[in-house]
């Protein structure tokens, strides 16, 4: 006979599964992230909320309500990456979601109109500068290693986010394209398809959808091929191992990948 208590337990449980297909409820959040161990970072305007695939919410953190979160960056799982627009600050957390650091100024540098952040695969940070249209590679003290100007390719006023994957700087454009540079400043490709903005870009095969299509397409081939159909809404999407991972504005579904 099984206990009233754990009838409980399974019906406040933020994870259902039926059919293969998982449900996670969530409140409504502004950006989305997977890691590298399959980790859901779901960030609002001051919170990040750190869940594993079931569902279980393994931390949470909160920033001041003065200082609204812009952008995350959570590709290294060890340190992760919270960039505050309005304030040019940002903060620098640990895999709990604990302050290694917080509420860095980085007008304490010579940079006083950054764009956008983001984490460097060795270990240090890149950052835009809408002033000068320069990208700069900063030492965790902020200080400057070099940089590098983008005019060439693009204005940093159409710039939204800035990730690096595989040794390489993509940045998202108002335009929904991303435009690639090698760490130097050069410019590679540049990837135009309706609904790539909304994919995360972090593997070799990157995930979106595009006229309900779900579209696997390969950075090293530069091949789109359509995988499945998705007719609902959904914030982005995300394959994981055998998953597929559909962002909603309150949930997730988490499906076997097609």
């Amino acid at each position: 006979m099984i206990k009233k208590g754990v009838i409980t337990s399974l019906l406040i449980f933020t994870a259902f599964i039926l059919n293969g297909q998982s449900s996670i409820k969530t409140t409504e959040y502004t950006h989305w992230q997977v890691d590298n161990h399959g980790y859901i970072y779901l960030q609002s305007d001051h919170t990040i909320i750190k869940k594993d695939k079931t569902g279980k919410t393994i931390a949470s953190w909160n920033t001041s309500k003065n200082n609204a979160i812009s952008s995350f960056d959570a590709t290294n799982t060890l340190r992760i990456l919270v960039f505050y627009l309005d304030s040019y600050q940002f903060s620098l957390l640990d895999k709990n979601l604990i302050d290694v650091s917080s509420n860095i100024d980085l007008t304490s540098s010579t940079l006083n109109d950054i764009k956008a952040m983001c984490l460097s695969a060795k270990g240090d940070l890149w950052a835009l500068d809408r002033q000068t249209n320069t990208i700069y590679s900063l030492q965790n003290n902020l200080n400057i290693n070099y940089s590098f100007s983008i005019r060439l390719y693009c204005n940093a006023d159409e710039v939204v986010k800035m990730t690096e994957y595989d040794q390489q700087l993509w940045l998202l454009q108002t335009d929904g394209s991303w435009i690639v540079l090698d760490s130097f400043g050069q410019l590679i490709k540049r990837h135009i398809f309706a609904g790539i903005e909304k994919a995360q870009i972090s593997r070799n095969a990157i995930h979106f959808i595009s006229n309900d299509q779900l579209i696997e397409y390969n950075l090293q081939l530069l091949s789109p091929d359509t995988i499945g159909t998705i007719k609902e809404p959904t914030k982005g999407c995300y394959i994981y191992n055998s998953n597929l991972y559909l962002f909603k504005d309150q949930s997730i579904e988490i499906l076997p990948k097609p």
